[in-house]
C-alpha cells in the first residue's frame, strides 16, 4: 500500500483491516548534480543574469534549481550560473 492509499483509507475507511498492516518506509536515494551553465570567468554579470532570467521564465518548474552562485563553490567562481538537479533534465 502506498502512502496515498493509506491516507485515503485513514480518512474514508478508518476501520479498514488494511490499516493494520505495517508501514514500509523507503527513503529515496537521489544524487544531486550541479551543472555549470555559464562561468563568471567567461561571461559578464549582465550577460549571465539576462540568460538566467530568460531560462527561468521559460522553465518555471526549474526556477528553484537554476541560479547564480553567491560564493565560489567546488571550484566554480562566484556569480556563475548553475543548474542543480537530481538526475537528468530534459528540456525542449
Amino acid at each position: 500500500m502506498n502512502s496515498l492509499q493509506r491516507l485515503l483509507l485513514e480518512k474514508y475507511q478508518p476501520d479498514s483491516p488494511l490499516l493494520l498492516a505495517p508501514v514500509e518506509v523507503k527513503k529515496a536515494a537521489a544524487k544531486k548534480v550541479m551543472t555549470l551553465i555559464m562561468s563568471s570567468d567567461n561571461f559578464s554579470e549582465s550577460v549571465i543574469m539576462k540568460a538566467v532570467q530568460d531560462f527561468n521564465s521559460k522553465h518555471c518548474e526549474l526556477l528553484s534549481s537554476s541560479y547564480t552562485l553567491p560564493v565560489a563553490m567546488f571550484g566554480i567562481p562566484a556569480g556563475s550560473w548553475v543548474l542543480v538537479t537530481t538526475g537528468g533534465v530534459e528540456l525542449e
